[in-house]
Order: structure tokens, then sequence, then C-alpha cells
């Protein structure tokens, strides 16, 4: 006679797959993450992606329990983990909706994060049902998983600093990627319309034109900064062959502006940590 922890082997076959897919698209998710984040690593962002990697335990819990047939007990934790994981992913969406739209992140990172909330809700669906009469088990399971959940935040309390201080850290970072961005964009159109060189400015770049940069950037104003696009003239052959961008820190704490200056040869960003614009023998930054 089958007993309730052995019958549902087809269900406990696909609930091996999906925990083993949450473990690849997190380690997908780590490795853009790394990439994305490549221009300048604050410390903030090393402890998000520590906590991302270490996220991976309970998915590997969760898969050795079941592989080595404690069907109860990996389905607790695939339960209790993927019903908390779910929560804090749509809770992201919307912010990476938001970066997919600013072109930021690309259609790919916007699928990944879809699928995982959809991985995460199948998985949890799929122990649920087939754990009938293992009430308790769940229960463990979900205080597992929310055990492991605290033990990341005291973790991450711990090693973070002041948040005020991270926000402006993060902010830098995302202006940097700004313009390494609007300097990527401006190549490609200056490549594509090698008559007129540079565009005139962000409108040519936003999503009305190319679509190569969002509309925040486009209106100038983005992760607490503010992006003043100057063209150079046009030489005599009506092309323009540079382009600068002042990047204005809107908030006054730990105050760096960047300047952005391109040429068809040569890119550099300089910055100062004082409220005014840098000049071009001000210390630079590498934009890679």
């Amino acid at each position: 006679m089958e007993t309730p922890d052995s019958a549902p082997q087809k269900p406990a076959l696909v609930l091996r797959g999906l925990v083993l897919t949450s473990m690849l698209l997190l380690g997908a998710a780590f490795v853009a993450h790394s990439q994305y984040t490549g221009l300048e690593r604050s410390r903030f962002t090393g402890l998000a992606m520590w906590v991302l990697a270490l996220a991976q335990l309970p998915y590997a819990l969760a898969l050795w329990w079941l592989l080595a047939l404690e069907e109860p007990k990996g389905r607790a934790l695939a339960l209790g983990w993927c019903s908390l994981t779910l929560g804090m992913s749509a809770a992201i969406l919307p912010g990476v909706w938001s970066r997919y739209e600013e072109r930021d992140f690309g259609l790919l990172a916007l699928a990944t994060t879809v699928a995982f909330l959809t991985i995460q809700a199948g998985t949890a669906a799929l122990a649920l049902k087939g754990s009938s009469g293992q009430r308790v088990r769940w229960s463990l399971g979900f205080l597992k998983a929310l055990g492991f959940l605290l033990l990341l935040a005291v973790s991450a309390a711990l090693g973070m600093p002041p948040l005020e201080h991270a926000g402006v850290a993060e902010a830098r970072r995302h202006a940097l990627l700004s313009l390494r961005r609007i300097s990527q964009c401006a190549e490609q159109y200056a490549r594509a319309h090698p008559a007129e060189g540079f565009p005139a400015g962000f409108a040519a770049l936003g999503p009305a034109a190319s679509g190569c940069i969002g509309p925040k950037l486009v209106a100038g104003l983005k992760d607490g900064y503010r992006f003043a696009y100057r063209a150079d003239l046009v030489d005599g052959d009506g092309r323009r062959s540079g382009f600068s961008v002042f990047a204005r820190a809107v908030s006054d704490i730990q105050r760096m502006n960047l300047l952005l200056r391109q040429t068809l040869t040569e890119r550099s960003v300089h910055y100062v940590n004082e409220d005014k614009e840098p000049a071009f023998s001000d210390p630079t930054l590498d934009l890679k």
C-alpha cells in the first residue's frame, strides 16, 4: 500500500525539477548582477550579491532531501521557502520593470524575474498538493525558511553601511552606469548617422527616436542626479564630433558631480566632491 509520503512520484520529480530550476535562475541572476555592477562595486552591492548567493542554500537542502527520498522534509522546506521568496520577488518586480523601461535591464532580465516568480508559485502549489496530511511538517518547513531569512537579514544588518550612505553610493554607481549607457548609445547613433555625428540631445536617443535610453534620462533626472547633455557645435561638414554630459547630484550628502566628455577618439569622466561642475583637469573615473 502506498503511503502519503511515497505515493506522488510524478509530482516529486516535477518538484525536483522546479527546485533545481530555481537554483539555476538564481545563479544566472548572480552572474548578470555581477556584470551589471562591475563598473563600481559598493560595499552595499557586494553584500547584496553575497546574500543572493547564500539564498541558494534552502533550495540545495530541499533538493537534497527530495533526492534522498525524504520527501516530506523536502516538500516542507520547498513550500516554506518558495512562499517567502514569492513575496519578496513580487515586491521587487516593479523596480525591475522600472529598470527595464529605462533600458538598464534587458528583456532577458525581466523575463527571468517573471519566470522565477512563476516557478516559486508552482513549486509552493505542488509541494502543498503533494503533502496531504503533513500540516505539521509544512509548519516546520515554513519556520525553517523564515529562520533562514531572518539569519540573512541579521547578517546583512551587521555588515551593511548606514542606509543613508549606502543610498548615496548606489546613486553614484547608477549615475556612472547612466553615463556609460549614454556614451554607448551616442556611439551607436554616430555610427548609424555618419554624416551627422553625435546626436544634438537626449531626445534623439529616447523612446520616441532610437529607443536606446529611457524616459527618465531623456527628462534629465534619474537616480538622484540631473543630467544635462551638451552637443559640440557642428564643424564645416555639418558634423558633431563631440559632446559632454554634466551629471549633478541632487543630494548635498557626500556630493559627487560628474562630467562625461566624449569625442570620436576618446572618452573621459571627471568628478569633483563639491557643488560645482568638474573641469577637464579634475580627476577621472573609469567607465570601462
